[in-house]
C-alpha cells in the first residue's frame, strides 16, 4: 500500500484528529485513512452536475448548466 505524508500540519488540526480518533476507538493512522476514503469516494461538483443534466434531459428538461451551478450554490449557501 502506498504511503502518503502530509507536513506542516497545525498542531491544533492533529489534536483535534487524535480526539476524534480516540472517540472512535481507532488509531490517528486508521482514523485519517477512513476520513481519506470518504473523501476520495465523494461525487466531484462536475460528475453532480453533469447527473443532474443527465437527468433532466431524459425528461427532456433543458436547463443550462450555469442555473444549475447557481442553484446548488444557492442550497449549499443557505
Amino acid at each position: 500500500m502506498p504511503l502518503v505524508q502530509v507536513r506542516d500540519v497545525p498542531e491544533e488540526t492533529v489534536a483535534r484528529l487524535k480526539a476524534q480518533a480516540k472517540a472512535k476507538g481507532l488509531t490517528m493512522a486508521a482514523f485519517i485513512r477512513e476520513e481519506l476514503e470518504t473523501i476520495a469516494k465523494r461525487r466531484t461538483n462536475r460528475e453532480v452536475v453533469e447527473e443532474i443534466q443527465r437527468d433532466l434531459r431524459q425528461n427532456d428538461i433543458n436547463v443550462p448548466r450555469e442555473e444549475i451551478v447557481a442553484m446548488i450554490r444557492r442550497t449549499r449557501d443557505a
